[in-house]
């Protein structure tokens, strides 16, 4: 029976799978940019995009009232 004061965890493991360019996989991918119009976004390449961008913001705008919180909290025990 070992005696351990503290637990030190286990490496993480992880798998490596090499990948190779397929060029007929590559023709089924959903195209980001359209082909005939350079540089324009398809408009599933913009929904990603906008709904990456308000994932973000939400999670921006719940981290700021947390801290808010915590901030009056705060406030409200050294002056009260």
């Amino acid at each position: 029976m070992k005696l351990r004061f503290v637990y030190t965890p286990k490496p993480k493991q992880f798998e490596y799978k090499p990948r190779f360019y397929n060029p007929e996989e590559e023709q089924h991918k959903p195209l980001l940019h359209r082909r005939d119009e350079p540089g324009g976004a398809t408009r599933e390449a913009y929904r990603r995009f906008r709904r990456d961008t308000v994932k973000t913001s939400k999670k921006r705008n719940q981290s700021i009232i947390i801290y808010l919180a915590i901030i009056l909290i705060l406030l409200y025990f050294i002056f009260f």
